[in-house]
């Protein structure tokens, strides 16, 4: 049977670029009939068991009964993935997949009937179906060797994969019950009948409705007091000062639960705490990787049940906590299977890829893990329907380096502003041929994402007329995206029209740009801002941007307001007698319970004080000079950059600066991720030292090099 048209055609060509070696963790043996286009019929008939089970938890709550049918659709989802991790007889499991998937689509054509909306699930489950079928004609002859499970290996500087004998981990969809069936009216008394014997009837009737209410009570008395003797337990007297039935025994499978669940809200932490903070030296997140891998390693070692509950942990937690995103795919990027990767893009759907943060955080932990198959499946988020999943995977891969041409070129032609944001700096440092065609096409754009990435693109892609697109738009709204471009690959002239624009009007952004400049002029300009500003933000911008351009470390113990997270307020709700607002001490309570704004932090931060600096240069030997480029103290080359990433307390949005500025000064394109693992980052650092250093022979001078 030919496999259908289908809604997700595109995908074909998206995975042409795989390795067959990637498509599975099993091996195929000697005379088999599987081929890539039998793990691709594999990928769309799951792809439509998926948007089918969407569909079906999406469907509002009616009288219709969908719980049958995405019972079958989750056994015809787990027998595909038995087939293609090899945990099952590969026709059978087929056979028994394409039999479920029948069956929910039967059901749900008898539910269509009565609910048109239901129409677009049929046929999905139709289209799963039939290539599900396409599937088991190229399986026929086919038999797979399943990758048996290995010992526990701890991590040691990287993340790496986990083989654990196991079930599959099945899909759930959690459709809601059906309404209860509406009891009809009983009939009226018959009027025909006498007087007395219709007030029987009623006083009958009456009577069962009574006896009826006190039954239920009864029943429910009887279940409340059943697991109330359920949760009691014969134990001895507790020992003085200790509660009663508060210590009892729990079972093994709920302590396992438990365990992993603390080690995945471990690793949800960990992806946060490795970034450094303020002041932080990046080599400390070493201890937080460490934890974050000795999470990993211990469910692994927990077994079995304790990857059954991973995507649980994300649906049934309180709140789409973006941290999560990158607790599962860390977690499930580090197991073996393809059905590890089915439930963390289920995890990631629920969480929602239109969240920028979920989208965030799940980049960083792919592009961390070493699963076998997540290439591959990048490949098809390319052609998703949904944006989001294609900007994840535009991003992801990206930062692991297998994004080609081809793919960027498609990206940057994308109808969705997010997918072409993360495109075009891998356009950039590919030196893409069609950059500077889809430059001009998006000179007009307004999406803040796309003109921030596109300025730096103009700069590292070497787009004719870049330096003078970016200086017309100093000035305009578009400005603070071309700042930091012009600051690090302008010529003189270009980083002197930067000076003249924060010399008539100093505000953080241009400050803050000028620091990264280096340039001589600026240094009285930013001892005047902290003389004779009031601002005492604009005083910190202005004290970090000498300390950059100096490397004077003149600091001073300093305390610095808490975080003020912009969080949009609830929507006021009406007083329902007068229709007015209710006022907000009315609905939050007493005012004197009203959460304090937090404590300051005491940091070592560069010294506001003028006098301190102008005393400092007084003292200083040799003077700065107004037109080269300084960068902590001395005439800046590349391998100040270098030095910088590899030394200075930086946080991470100044170290991925420092990143652009290796490749604008030098003209290599080397890789340098700040989020990437110690030990990487590290063998990273060591093989940009000889690339530095050749493109170090002329210190203090602007400009930026070609690209190599």
């Amino acid at each position: 049977m030919d496999a259908p048209n289908d809604w997700h055609e595109c995908s074909r060509s998206s995975t042409e670029t795989s390795d067959a070696a990637t498509l599975g963790a099993m091996t195929v043996t000697a005379g088999s009939s599987l081929t890539k286009a039998y793990f691709d019929a594999l990928e769309q008939a799951l792809r439509g068991m998926e948007l089918c089970g969407e569909a079906l938890v999406a469907a509002p709550r009616s009288h219709l009964d969908l719980r049958p049918a995405a019972r079958s659709l989750e056994v015809a989802a787990t027998r595909l993935l038995d087939a293609y991790d090899g945990r099952a007889e590969v026709g059978a499991a087929l056979d028994e997949a394409a039999a479920a998937c029948d069956g929910a689509e039967r059901e749900l054509a008898r539910c269509a009937a009565s609910d048109e909306g239901l129409a677009p699930a049929v046929e999905w489950a139709k289209k799963a179906s039939g290539w599900l079928r396409a599937a088991f004609d190229g399986a026929s002859r086919a038999s797979l060797t399943v990758a048996a499970s290995r010992e526990i290996i701890a991590s040691r500087d990287v993340t790496g994969v986990h083989a654990v004998g196991r079930a599959t981990l099945s899909p759930s969809y959690s459709v809601v019950d059906p309404l209860p069936p509406v009891a009809a009216p009983e009939p009226p008394p018959d009027a025909a009948l006498p007087v007395g014997e219709r007030l029987a009837l009623v006083r009958q009737r009456a009577d069962e409705r009574r006896a009826s209410a006190v039954l239920r009570r009864a029943t429910a008395a009887e279940k409340r007091e059943r697991e109330r003797l359920a949760r009691k337990l014969d134990v001895d007297p507790p020992v003085p000062g200790f509660v009663p039935g508060r210590h009892r025994a729990i079972s093994d499978s709920d302590l396992v639960r438990d365990r992993a669940r603390e080690c995945f809200e471990d690793i949800a932490a960990m992806g946060t705490m490795r970034l450094p903070l303020l002041g932080d030296p990046w080599r400390t997140s070493s201890t937080f990787d460490q934890r974050m891998l000795i999470a990993i390693d211990a469910l692994a070692a927990l077994g079995p049940r304790a990857i059954s509950h991973l995507e649980r942990f994300v649906v049934d937690a309180p709140a789409k906590d973006p941290s999560r995103a990158f607790a599962i795919a860390m977690t499930l990027g580090s197991i073996e299977g393809r059905d590890a990767l089915a439930a963390m893009e289920r995890s990631l759907r629920f969480l929602g890829v239109d969240v920028v943060e979920t989208v965030q955080k799940a980049a960083e932990a792919l592009s961390l893990v070493a699963h076998p198959e997540l290439v591959a499946l990048l490949r098809r988020w390319l052609v998703d329907p949904e944006p989001g999943m294609r900007a994840l995977a535009v991003e992801v891969l990206a930062r692991r380096g297998e994004l080609t041409n081809e793919e960027i070129e498609r990206a940057l032609r994308d109808d969705d502003a997010r997918v072409i944001e993360r495109a075009l700096i891998p356009a950039a440092m590919m030196k893409h041929p069609d950059l500077a065609s889809r430059a001009e096409e998006l000179a007009n754009e307004t999406n803040e994402g796309v003109t921030n990435a596109l300025a730096w693109a103009l700069v590292l892609g070497e787009v004719p007329f870049a330096m003078t697109r970016l200086g017309e738009w100093l000035g305009s709204a578009r400005e603070e995206s071309a700042l930091l471009p012009i600051a690090l690959a302008g010529e003189l002239d270009d980083v002197r029209r930067l000076f003249e624009v924060a010399n008539k009007r100093p505000k953080k952004p241009r400050l803050f740009a000028l620091g990264w400049s280096g340039i001589g002029d600026a240094i009285p300009l930013l001892i005047r801002v902290l003389r004779d500003s009031k601002d005492d933000e604009l005083h910190l911008t202005a004290a970090f941007a000498l300390d950059r351009i100096t490397g004077a470390r003149l600091t001073d113990e300093s305390f610095v307001p808490p975080e003020n997270l912009d969080v949009p307020d609830p929507d006021e709700p009406d007083d329902p007698m007068t229709g007015l607002p209710l006022a907000l001490d009315r609905r939050i309570g007493d005012p004197r319970d009203l959460p304090a704004e937090g404590s300051p932090d005491r940091m070592t931060l560069p010294t506001v004080d003028p006098a301190r600096w102008e005393a400092w240069l007084a003292a200083r030997s040799e003077p700065f000079a107004p037109e080269r480029r300084y960068r902590r103290g001395r005439l800046y080359t590349p391998t100040v950059s270098l030095e910088e990433f590899d030394r200075e307390p930086l946080v991470p949005h100044e170290r991925r600066l420092l990143e652009r500025e290796l490749v604008l000064k030098t003209g290599q394109s080397l890789p340098l991720d700040s989020h990437s693992f110690l030990s990487v980052q590290e063998a990273q650092i060591a093989a940009w030292t000889e690339p530095a250093h050749r493109a170090s022979s002329q210190p203090g001078v602007f400009g930026r090099a070609r690209r190599r």
